[in-house]
This record gives C-alpha cells, structure tokens and sequence, in this order.
C-alpha cells in the first residue's frame, strides 16, 4: 500500500485540507497566503520552488 501524496489542486491553491495532517495542525494560516511575501510561498524563490514542484509530480 502506498502512502498518500498530499498535493495541492492547482486550481484552489494552497490549503490546510490538501497538506499533510501533521503540517496543517502546526503551520499557521499565513503559511497557505501565496501574496504574503514572508510566508514560504509568497516571496518569488518560495513561489517557484513551489511550481517546480508541481510541474515535477505531474
């Protein structure tokens, strides 16, 4: 059995529902704003880091 991938959906974005269990319970919402540039996909390396990703599962 594998386990699950927690993968955003591209077309809701960011959310606690789609990231792990043990992420949501401890990142704070701010984490999930990709406009807010002190959160960790808001500034333009954590915003890339973040389609790279992407652009790799697919």
């Amino acid at each position: 059995m594998k386990p699950p991938l927690y993968i955003d959906d591209p077309v809701r974005g960011l959310s606690p529902k789609t990231s792990h269990p043990r992420f949501a319970a401890l990142a704070p919402s701010r984490f999930y704003d990709e406009g807010d540039e002190f959160g960790p996909f808001g500034s333009d390396v954590g915003n890339d880091a973040l389609r790279e990703l992407e652009e790799w599962h697919e």
